[in-house]
């Protein structure tokens, strides 16, 4: 929950109180049955007491609350979000067999995921890529402050190149010894 977010809603008439809306342009009302789901990694507590977000928005919404703590201080759940995360990136792309390594694993053990969840999808989601689909590998594994390289654009594009060709001569060796890169 962004604050320009809030405070454009806090210049409306909140009506999710009351389960009822009216559409753009029209003097209607509709009736709904909706619950609101959010998230936010700010203490709100706090933002009220700064007076940075409304306090009556803050009891409205907080009907229930899931604290989750951060991914690096629950190592214990980072083997069952790859492997769903994996899963989910197999099925989107039509791949058969996208597995990882127990070290490529134990790498992602290691690291301490400032970016949290996300960043960890981000970093399977390359790593398929990098894998060609098949098992992930420790190197196939490139965490976000490894790869933000400053690098002019013809710089990163010519290296995606010879990693890109790195790449394909490690998938398809060729006999020949006349390759360079």
């Amino acid at each position: 929950m962004g604050k320009r977010y809030w405070r454009r809603f806090s210049t409306r008439r909140t009506r999710s109180h009351f389960r009822s809306f009216e559409r753009l342009g029209s003097n209607q009302t509709k009736t709904v049955d909706v619950r609101i789901l959010a998230a936010t990694n700010r203490n709100l507590e706090q933002l009220v007491r700064l007076n940075q977000f409304r306090e009556d928005l803050y009891y409205r919404f907080n009907v229930v609350r899931i604290e989750l703590p951060p991914l690096r201080d629950r190592p214990e759940d980072l083997e069952q979000l790859t492997q769903h995360f994996l899963s989910s990136i197999a099925l989107r792309n039509g791949i058969k067999n996208l597995a990882i390594t127990s070290t490529a694993l134990k790498k992602l053990r290691d690291y301490d995921w400032p970016g949290n969840v996300r960043e960890l999808q981000n970093t399977l989601e390359r790593a398929a890529v990098f894998s060609g689909g098949r098992t992930i590998l420790p190197e196939h594994l490139i965490f976000n402050q490894e790869h933000q390289i400053n690098l002019n654009l013809e710089q990163a594009i010519a290296q995606l190149e010879i990693n890109f060709i790195r790449h394909a001569l490690a998938l398809y060796p060729m006999k020949s010894n006349n390759v360079f890169v």
